[in-house]
């Protein structure tokens, strides 16, 4: 049996590399299959960095920080004079608050948002 000449080499990608690339394929539109052949990832190891990311993100512990990623083109969908906040939550829950809130009444929310994950 002949051996192959050609053998496999795995690509080493920094932490900064595989944020950044997530952070891509958050603001595509691609499937994960899709896009990870575009960037010459094998999908068994583009979806282990998704899912380790996601580990990160479920990790964290009521109060405390967790990163907050921009991604381009995902911005308001209003105009920025509306003074609309919005917040997205990991769960895909948004909370819209209005002009003119009372910041007490958005600490007991966010308080209780806190108790209860």
């Amino acid at each position: 049996m002949a051996e192959s000449k050609f053998t496999r080499s795995r690509r080493r990608h920094s932490k900064a590399e595989r944020e950044s690339v997530l952070l891509e394929y958050a603001s595509s539109e691609l499937s994960q299959v899709r896009f990870a052949e575009s960037k010459g990832i094998s999908i068994s190891t583009f979806q282990n960095w998704l899912r380790k990311s996601r580990e990160s993100e479920a990790d964290a512990k009521p109060g405390d920080l967790v990163p907050v990623r921009l991604v381009p083109g995902n911005g308001p969908k209003k105009p920025a004079s509306s003074g609309l906040i919005e917040i997205e939550l990991a769960s895909g829950s948004v909370i819209r608050v209005a002009p003119g809130f009372d910041p007490d009444e958005i600490r007991e929310l966010v308080k209780i948002l806190r108790e209860s994950c």
